[in-house]
């Protein structure tokens, strides 16, 4: 007898635990307003529940380019932001949706309903590359679309009311325009771009070529024939796989060498300064790097890499982001100004934007880390504060930074 109730106790008991986990299960699900594959692998990777979301502002970063829709952000869970996942995974059944956006109950975002709306009459093509970001009454676009036309409507298609300011980053690249983009590939230089049709096969220069360029006629090809093989000669000798070099419709060349140091981006500038007397050239190497951490004064330059215009943080930079969580944990009265800075490469506006968003990511690095988001703030500067000379490989990689320096109020 004392063996059947001892089984029925333990049948409670499991019965108990079994509505427990189930309990468990349904409100993991609700957080993530049940979609329950994204509650899994929020809990496996362990990601998803920082408590710290919850302080946060609403805001969404939407990217979209010919094999990706990325969406980042905190918003406020909800029909709304549902509605966003279900509209983005419509739009992208030939893309690749990766959905990164957290869940916040005490974030309200009123511009959600009116992205929307606006999602369901306007969504870049193929040709386009397109990213919006909106934080509070603010709406910045950039990227590159293939008209005017397109990017006026953009713009007005963000401007929901008149207290919504969008700040416009696009470029245009129209098909009527003589550019070149060549990059390194297994020995290969694959050309994409626009065909000049006069031109003879670039093979016959000795390289190894895999030609992708669209057909079309140009008027104004900015290089001669034997400038566009020398260029492309002394890039290939030049640049590893991943590199890649640009030529513009001014016959300006911008290369990016992947892996390489300042030196060999400097020996392949001064090659192509020559044999391309009075144009525009830049090498860089292909990722921002900076040199390491140090100190400038009152403030502190951290040693936080990016990929080459982007505000993606690099693996290489968490350690050193790492020990900063540390240092502001053991000093917990500490508040932090963040500041982005950039070289003067590129548009300036641009600049702005991207210093903008680099400093953004350093602050919700430490955030994400446990780091009271009341205690950072974060400023762009883009390149109006260089500490060396812009006309140097090493003195643009030095003005490529992140600064912080302590305010106490």
């Amino acid at each position: 007898m004392s063996s059947v109730r001892t089984s029925g106790s333990w049948f409670v008991i499991l019965l108990a635990l079994l509505a427990l986990l189930g309990l468990l299960w349904v409100a993991v699900a609700n957080a993530f307003d049940g979609r329950l594959g994204t509650a899994w692998q929020a809990l496996r990777d362990g990601e998803g529940l920082s408590p710290t979301a919850q302080d946060l502002p609403s805001r969404l970063t939407l990217s979209v380019d010919r094999g990706h829709v990325v969406a980042e952000g905190i918003l406020p869970a909800g029909a709304e932001e549902s509605r966003l996942l279900t509209k983005l995974t419509e739009l992208s059944r030939e893309r690749n949706l990766v959905y990164r956006v957290s869940a916040s109950d005490a974030s309200s975002a009123p511009w959600l309903a009116s992205i929307n709306n606006t999602l369901n009459s306007h969504f870049p093509d193929n040709n386009d590359s397109l990213a919006i970001s909106i934080e509070g009454n603010s709406v910045a676009l950039s990227g590159t679309l293939d008209s005017h036309e397109a990017r006026a409507s953009w713009e007005q298609a963000v401007s929901w009311s008149n207290e919504v300011q969008v700040v416009n980053h696009i470029d245009i690249e129209t098909q009527n325009e003589w550019a070149l983009r060549g990059t390194r590939s297994n020995g290969d230089v694959v050309l994409t771009g626009i065909r000049e049709m006069s031109e003879p096969s670039l093979a016959q220069s000795g390289l190894k070529v895999r030609d992708e360029r669209l057909s079309g006629r140009v008027g104004n090809a900015p290089l001669t024939e034997s400038e566009l093989k020398h260029v492309l000669v002394l890039f290939a000798d030049a640049a590893p796989a991943g590199s890649v070099i640009e030529v513009d419709a001014s016959g300006h060349v911008r290369a990016q060498l992947q892996g390489s140091a300042a030196e060999d981006a400097e020996t392949l500038e001064t090659a192509l300064s020559g044999a391309l007397e009075g144009r525009q050239i830049a090498v860089e190497p292909i990722a921002d790097d900076v040199l390491n951490t140090r100190r400038l004064g009152a403030s502190e330059h951290l040693a936080v890499n990016f990929g080459y215009n982007s505000a993606q943080i690099s693996e290489l930079s968490f350690s050193t982001l790492d020990s900063l969580v540390s240092r502001l944990k053991a000093r917990t009265q500490a508040r932090l100004l963040i500041e982005g800075h950039t070289d003067t490469s590129g548009n300036p506006e641009a600049n702005l934007y991207l210093s903008q968003l680099r400093a953004e990511a350093v602050r919700d690095y430490l955030v994400r880390a446990g780091i009271d988001a009341t205690r950072l703030r974060v400023m762009g500067y883009g390149d109006t504060r260089p500490v060396a000379d812009n006309n140097t490989v090493d003195g643009r990689q030095r003005n490529r930074r992140i600064e912080i320096r302590e305010f106490s109020s």
